[in-house]
């Protein structure tokens, strides 16, 4: 389909990103991911609720085999937070190495946060 017949001509769908896009090959650059975020941010408030020295019902999950943040970094965030502090034996994406474990860590923490 041509851009004309979409109806879309030459105009930009967001940013950069081409009418190309009502064809399912959308193609995202770094300005057109920061105009997203931008029209996010500016329709949600994402503003921190009190800051880091405020308590929060948070929990960090340390992953020993993650490079970065390091562990005295994480510590110091969570001790700051007053968050419940997990470690797990995997790498930077728990969620993909450790899914059943991750899941028990977010449940037991969002039960918490109920009470």
């Amino acid at each position: 389909m041509s851009n004309s017949r979409c109806g879309w001509g030459r105009a930009t769908a967001i940013g950069g990103a081409r009418a190309g896009a009502a064809r399912g090959d959308l193609t995202l650059t770094a300005h057109d991911v920061g105009l997203l975020l931008r029209r996010f941010r500016d329709r949600h408030d994402l503003r921190p609720r009190g800051g880091i020295g405020r308590q929060h019902d948070a929990s960090v999950v340390f992953c020993h085999q993650a490079i970065n943040p390091g562990k005295e970094h994480q510590q110091s965030a969570a001790e700051k937070l007053g968050a419940r502090w997990h470690e797990l034996d995997t790498g930077h994406f728990p969620m993909l190495s450790m899914p059943d474990e991750l899941t028990k860590i977010i449940v037991e923490g969002w039960s918490a946060g109920r009470n």
